[in-house]
């Protein structure tokens, strides 16, 4: 359906691509020419800089499935437009009006495709860093960039309906709060790290984990210390959560050395009484070989 309407909705735009030969072949007033074709470059320009994204979605979706609806439809304008190309050739046409055509065709259909390039590259995540290259050394080329736009398009098409269809999701299961716990979850990190640097060491967990009921607090601890220090920093923590929150307990995530802190603060710090559960992501519970293999190598001074 969206295919649909983007071929009825770019066809003015289709219109100021053969301006030149419309020019020659339609026969009516000079001034309703011009008028007509600074309609139809209101119209393109408009068309190249609106959001068609879906209405009521995120941001970045939205911006995404524009992208990909503008995107979808110069690349489909560019086969349309070779069509027209041959179908001009047997016409009374001369040549430099035919070359005239070919180039403000190929101008207006790449500033499309490259209009929606835009707005995938500033949505997408998907799109592979090989592919932006790629697009650089081909994008005037024709016939090839339509190939590269199309992986763009599908791409980006791919990643709008997977992201749509999970806010569709996290939309209808808001009410059930499928993530609250019992008890808060406590979020402890992993070497070199502290939770309040700009970048969140979790991604996008612990806000798909609020949305869905549940109550985050992170660890804080200085990660980069012994286990022993780093554990005591985190039991200090868990302590907070409960006074802060009056829970009796806690639900701990930690992610690879905050295991090991975690693991201690409850088996030597005495946390055992207050943490329900302990889950552990790439945590190094047996050590590491490379470590001992690294640390049988070097000096001992080092």
């Amino acid at each position: 359906m969206k295919k649909i309407r983007g071929t009825f909705l770019s066809i003015p735009v289709l219109l100021l691509a053969n301006a030149p030969a419309l020019w020659k072949l339609i026969d009516i007033n000079p001034m309703l020419k011009t008028l007509i074709i600074i309609l139809l470059a209101l119209y393109t320009l408009v068309f190249m800089f609106k959001s068609h994204g879906r209405k009521g979605s995120h941001g970045k979706i939205r911006r995404l499935d524009s992208g990909a609806f503008v995107l979808g439809c110069g690349v489909l304008q560019s086969v349309i437009q070779l069509i027209i190309v041959i179908v001009l050739c047997f016409t009374k046409l001369n040549g430099w009006r035919l070359l005239a055509n070919a180039l403000c065709a190929y101008a207006i259909t790449t500033l499309l495709c490259l209009s929606g390039i835009v707005r995938i590259a500033a949505s997408a995540r998907q799109v592979k860093i090989l592919w932006y290259v790629i697009l650089l050394f081909t994008w005037y080329i024709p016939l090839v960039n339509c190939i590269v736009f199309r992986k763009f398009y599908k791409a980006a098409r791919s990643e709008y309906y997977f992201e749509q269809a999970k806010l569709d999701l996290d939309a209808a299961r808001k009410e059930n709060e499928i993530c609250k716990t019992k008890y808060p979850i406590l979020m402890v990190h992993g070497i070199f790290f502290r939770d309040w640097q700009v970048i969140n060491y979790w991604g996008r967990v612990p806000n798909e984990l609020i949305k869905n009921g549940a109550e985050v607090y992170y660890g804080k601890q200085q990660s980069a210390n012994k286990v022993s220090v780093s554990a005591t920093e985190v039991a200090e923590r868990i302590k907070e959560v409960i006074a802060e929150t009056g829970a009796e307990k806690v639900n701990i995530i930690a992610h690879s050395k905050g295991g090991l802190d975690s693991r201690y603060a409850i088996s030597h710090l005495g946390m055992d009484k207050y943490v329900a559960t302990l889950t552990t992501i790439n945590t190094p519970h047996y050590g590491c070989k490379f470590v001992d293999m690294l640390l049988g190598k070097i000096p001992e001074s080092i």
